[in-house]
């Protein structure tokens, strides 16, 4: 049920604060007033995306073709980022319809979760896929760089 309630209280874009507020009293809800809005509430998180890959890309000085390939690549993201949007705007539809019943049976909304789940591990190793695909265009001297960023990221030993 923790996830049921996270996915309620991230809602999808465009809700974050709506979801546990009381509209006629204006008081924000409990998860909105700890954590604040979403950044990306009612925004496309995939340009956001798209744009940081792009200032990190940047600073590769990346050939002609290896540009080319990182554009073939980006657009790869972009279309499995929009297509993730969807599942999950599908997802809250399908527990939105559930949790508004009037008997709503919690047991299908925890099914519509936990499906939505199994697919997780597929998009993330999808995304890995594409950083490696990119990652093995690049010469030795821009993996370094990659590495080294990852490596402040992550923090060395």
């Amino acid at each position: 049920m923790l996830a049921l309630g996270l996915l309620a209280g991230c809602g999808p874009p465009g809700l974050c604060g709506k979801v546990f507020s009381n509209r006629d009293s204006g008081e924000r809800g409990a998860f909105h007033g700890r954590w604040g809005a979403h950044p990306f509430a009612g925004k496309d998180i995939s340009e956001h995306i798209a744009k940081r890959f792009d200032e990190r890309v940047e600073k590769l000085d990346l050939t002609e073709a290896q540009q080319k390939s990182y554009k073939e690549i980006r657009s790869k993201v972009e279309t499995s980022l929009q297509e993730t949007k969807e599942e999950h705007r599908k997802l809250f539809e399908e527990l939105r319809g559930e949790i508004n019943l009037e008997n709503p049976d919690m047991n299908v909304a925890a099914n519509l979760v936990k499906d939505r789940l199994k697919d997780m591990p597929d998009h993330l190793s999808q995304i890995v896929d594409y950083f490696m695909e990119f990652y093995n265009v690049l010469d030795q001297n821009q993996q370094a760089q990659v590495l080294d960023e990852m490596r402040d990221k992550i923090g060395r030993d």
